[in-house]
């Protein structure tokens, strides 16, 4: 899990439809960045980077580097800046990059030259600041019911500022009439309030992928319900104290779909739990029928004795009778010695092996039919349905 900040200054004098276009992370508004040289030669080991990158090497080193000032022929975005670092990153970890991340804009607006206060740029420029914080305006008109469930509410509990956090964006409005320094501590407040939803988020959405994707073996299981159970007691315990700290980032991830993330993780475990039940009593009764195989054989192999004494007691029953005919083959045997009980006992052995290998044949296509799938969609009853295309 990776998280990047990237810092742009916007130009000043900018109209808030301006505004709004730049707070889309793809957004091509970007002429010129900076960049460390190790991140550049870890991006592109095989290229010249003074034949690639146009631009030049600021002067001195900052953080043990050189950096690269770099022009770009078109506009870039927020998303092709994110873009270098993740390749460099990747390149460096021999990994596949992935192909999900997200892009949370967090805006600062330090000064309104248009108005006198807030008051006065709330009754004059409604519609635009709407627009400004659901990130939405319509050349056809709009729904304003519908455009103010995207505006979050204003969370600051001073005067001088608003700020709005929601699920997709985050932006600060410093109102003129305390208008004033402002310190990049001051950003930071609300920029952490950010990053710990983020990271939040993306805790329990991996968690839900592992244990989604999970293959269905026993150790993976034993081993992914462990890591799950420590992931999601750290997901719930959030490192931000402050009361309202804490429902800012609440409010981020209820965007999110953090609660359903949530949800679904603790059912797929559930799942995995019962999936773990049904293998533990399948090997149960696995190994039940070793143990009942193994002592039939057992039973059959030292079965003998017991043949002589069963041909021993067939000679004195009385040939006539029912009791008598049945008995008439084991007096055959028993006429017969030593050769006749060896007979008897090939005969018991062939026949415990016989229902054996029946009633293994059974168990598995019993166990095979539990196992089939039936096809996706729904079956059609009433014959074949043909369609035909007639074109003109």
């Amino acid at each position: 899990m990776i998280q990047i900040q990237i810092a742009l200054k916007f130009p000043r004098n900018i109209s808030t439809v301006e505004l709004e276009r730049m707070q889309f992370g793809g957004s091509a508004i970007i002429s010129a960045a900076e960049y460390p040289e190790v991140l550049l030669r870890a991006a592109t080991p095989s290229r010249d980077l003074e034949e690639r990158l146009l631009g030049h090497w600021i002067e001195g080193e900052r953080a043990g580097t050189r950096w690269r000032r770099c022009r770009f022929q078109d506009p870039a975005s927020v998303a092709d800046l994110f873009t270098a670092y993740l390749d460099a990153i990747f390149n460096l970890a021999v990994n596949e990059p992935s192909s999900e991340w997200l892009c949370h804009p967090v805006i600062f607006v330090k000064k309104i030259d248009c108005c006198e206060s807030e008051e006065q740029f709330r009754s004059l420029h409604s519609a635009e600041l709407v627009s400004l914080l659901a990130r939405y305006t319509s050349r056809r008109g709009e729904r304003g019911e519908a455009i103010s469930e995207l505006v979050p509410r204003d969370r600051s509990l001073d005067l001088d500022h608003s700020i709005y956090m929601g699920a997709s964006h985050t932006i600060s409005i410093r109102w003129p009439e305390f208008s004033g320094p402002e310190e990049y501590a001051g950003h930071l407040n609300h920029i952490i309030v950010v990053e710990c939803a983020l990271l939040q988020y993306w805790q329990i959405k991996m968690i839900d992928e592992r244990v989604a994707g999970s293959a269905g073996h026993l150790r993976e299981i034993a081993q992914l319900q462990q890591d799950a159970i420590f992931g999601m007691r750290e997901y719930r315990n959030s490192p931000l104290s402050y009361g309202t700290a804490r429902d800012a980032a609440g409010a981020i991830l209820h965007g999110l779909g953090a609660d359903r993330l949530y949800g679904h993780t603790l059912e797929c475990l559930s799942q995995l739990q019962q999936l773990v039940a049904t293998r533990d009593s399948q090997r149960s009764a696995r190994r039940a029928n070793t143990l009942a195989a193994t002592a039939a054989v057992a039973a059959a192999v030292l079965g003998l004795p017991a043949v002589e004494d069963t041909l021993s007691v067939a000679k004195k029953i009385p040939p006539t009778g029912i009791w008598g005919t049945a008995a008439a083959p084991l007096r055959d045997l028993a006429a017969q010695g030593a050769i006749g009980a060896w007979k008897g006992y090939i005969i018991l052995l062939a026949t415990v092996l016989l229902f054996a290998l029946v009633w293994n044949r059974i168990y598995k296509r019993r166990m095979s039919k539990r196992k089939q799938r039936s096809t996706a969609g729904m079956k059609w009853p009433w014959g074949t349905v043909t369609i035909t295309r007639q074109d003109e």
